[in-house]
């Protein structure tokens, strides 16, 4: 099995929140996805810790408008949403495998079908909207596991 590392680097604004729970994310700060887990490293390149653990082989990671955290598990056939706390706010599971995953700016949440060159669509609160986009050729197993966000309407 292929092992995959995938990270992304906060640019987003935080503001007011409590820290009196799990080690917040700040603006620069680094989250690296793998297998089992997400690590957090700081702008400076301090080990912060696990922000999300019990996952199934996490591959793609994306953030939306409000410093929310969406993660797709590649076997595990899920997406999570976590708080920039580390709160599990929302899972939406699948049938099929995730890859990559991108956040409108409605916060419609759309995820790209690994094996098929589908891209699915999900409401904000998770709820499936269908098939946003499919393109030919690609039933047997395309990879596709990247979405360019700026693709999708941030306006």
């Amino acid at each position: 099995m292929v092992r995959r590392l995938t990270l992304v680097v906060l640019s987003l604004a935080l503001v007011g929140a409590t820290t009196a729970e799990a080690v917040r994310l700040s603006p620069g700060d680094v989250l690296v996805a793998s297998d089992d887990q997400v690590h957090h490293y700081s702008a400076s390149g301090a080990d912060l810790g696990v922000f999300a653990s019990d996952l199934s082989n996490a591959s793609w990671i994306t953030t939306d408008r409000s410093a929310n955290i969406y993660v797709t598990e590649y076997t595990g056939n899920r997406i999570r949403k976590f708080s920039p706390n580390g709160n599990t706010l929302l899972t939406i599971s699948t049938a099929y495998t995730p890859g990559g995953v991108a956040i409108a700016a409605d916060g419609g949440i759309y995820v790209a079908h690994y094996d098929t060159g589908k891209i699915h669509r999900y409401s904000p609160a998770g709820a499936d909207l269908g098939i946003f986009a499919s393109y030919a050729g690609c039933d047997a197993g395309c990879g596709t596991d990247f979405i360019i966000e700026s693709c999708i309407n941030k306006a």
